[in-house]
């Protein structure tokens, strides 16, 4: 399946080469794809606090491991957030 990726901040330094804009590119996952292989398949730490929305939409992190990425989606992967 494809779908599109968008990595912001410091992550978009993991972008794979297919890249579509600065901060986006397209990928082929296999079937049954979930955001945490996604954050592996990119070389990101599994297990950081990141914030992912599948086609806008929040996916809390207790489902990065089980949440279905489908054909045509649009990920986005955000690094955490952090403030004092």
């Amino acid at each position: 399946m494809k779908i599109t990726v968008r990595l912001l901040g410091k992550l978009r330094n993991n972008l794979p080469a297919e890249k579509t804009g600065p901060t986006s590119a397209r990928m082929t996952l296999d079937d049954g794809a979930t955001p945490e292989l996604l954050i592996e398949r990119l070389g990101l730490k599994v297990g950081a606090s990141y914030l992912v929305l599948i086609n806008d939409e929040n996916v809390p992190a207790s489902d990065y491991a089980t949440q279905a990425i489908e054909d045509g989606d649009a990920v986005t992967i955000c690094p955490p957030i952090q403030g004092g």
